[in-house]
């Protein structure tokens, strides 16, 4: 008798296996090349996005300070003696503001409040009165708007910290639309903020009362 010829059984079949063909190999292969080289450009774009705003930031920590109209220690003066960027003193009438700055006109909106624009050789571009409300019968607030170039980063924190030094240690201040710093002063606040609702403006204010949020229309 002859010997009986047994075919090995078909695993792939037996097991539910599929089998790729080239194609399938050419087509998951060219998937899997797409995939990782969408996931390297976003890698790179992330990275050169990183590097675009590094470098923003270091041109603007970069930025030469500008040359100022009046020296810093002169725009404080001898402190805790009124500032000289403040050319009245608190707690005078309207006439008596009047006859000191003529040019000092009063606000549309309520005779509380009277502006005076200044010229460009001062540290201050624009002075504004507040009286006492409702009677407006005493000057309570003055408010230096710093000429643009005060706001510059290193200025402005040494303007802060040559204050410091004269008053000592500051109290962090955070109204609607301001940020800062104040000292306590006898007879008056000092305040040096920014106005965030126009750019950052700086400021320097003093108020007779002390502490307390500024009434603005």
């Amino acid at each position: 008798m002859g010997r009986r010829q047994v075919r090995a059984p078909d695993r792939s079949r037996r097991s539910g296996a599929r089998r790729i063909g080239p194609a399938g190999v050419q087509f998951n292969r060219a998937l899997a090349l797409a995939l990782a080289l969408a996931g390297a450009g976003a890698a790179c774009s992330r990275g050169v996005d990183a590097v675009d705003a590094g470098a923003k930031d270091a041109a603007v920590r970069a930025t030469p300070a500008p040359e100022l109209p009046v020296p810093l220690p002169e725009v404080i003066g001898a402190l805790p003696s009124r500032p000289p960027t403040f050319p009245v003193e608190l707690g005078v009438s309207p006439d008596a503001l009047r006859r000191e700055r003529p040019r000092a006109a009063v606000d549309d909106l309520t005779p509380a409040i009277w502006h005076e624009e200044l010229r460009e050789d001062s540290p201050c571009r624009r002075l504004t009165y507040l009286f006492v409300r409702p009677t407006v019968d005493r000057l309570e607030t003055q408010i230096c708007s710093l000429r643009p170039e005060y706001g510059h980063p290193t200025h402005f924190t040494s303007l802060a910290t040559t204050i410091s030094e004269l008053l000592g240690k500051s109290t962090t201040t955070s109204l609607d639309g301001f940020e800062g710093q104040s000292w306590s002063v006898p007879g008056y606040r000092l305040e040096l903020r920014r106005d965030t609702r126009q750019g950052g403006e700086p400021e320097l204010l003093i108020d007779q009362r002390g502490a307390r949020e500024i009434e603005m229309p």
